[in-house]
């Protein structure tokens, strides 16, 4: 397992950089079983639980030293929420959860290795 891990997601797919050190990184893509239009059965109206989903992708991030959460609307925080509950030692290694919006991947791999190289400078002066 790579230490930092970058997870870019909403409620339909979870795109996961497992970042090295280097300039290389590994994607894995986890999209949801289950796809509903507006988060919401068509027969009883209540509202979709992402559980399984967000199960899936925290399977995927065991292992890390730190993670970065990433997304443009609410299922970045409704995935840390998760996490809280149901993954307390991955949730542990969450060093931020961000709102950004429609990135590149060479956009979101410079934020994730300026934003972890900035928290292991600011950890290693502890």
């Amino acid at each position: 397992m790579a230490q930092h891990v970058l997870v870019v997601l909403d409620h339909h797919t979870a795109r996961i950089f497992h970042l090295d050190g280097k300039d290389a990184a590994t994607l894995t893509v986890r999209e949801a079983a289950v796809r509903e239009t507006n988060d919401r059965h068509a027969s009883d109206g209540k509202r979709v639980t992402h559980d399984a989903f967000f199960h899936e992708v925290a399977g995927e991030l065991t292992g890390a030293k730190e993670i970065l959460i990433l997304g443009n609307g609410t299922a970045k925080d409704e995935f840390k929420h998760h996490l809280d509950d149901h993954h307390a030692a991955v949730a542990a290694v969450v060093v931020g959860v961000e709102t950004i919006d429609q990135p590149s991947d060479p956009q979101l791999l410079t934020l994730a290795k300026s934003r972890f190289k900035t928290l292991d400078t600011w950890l290693s002066q502890r």
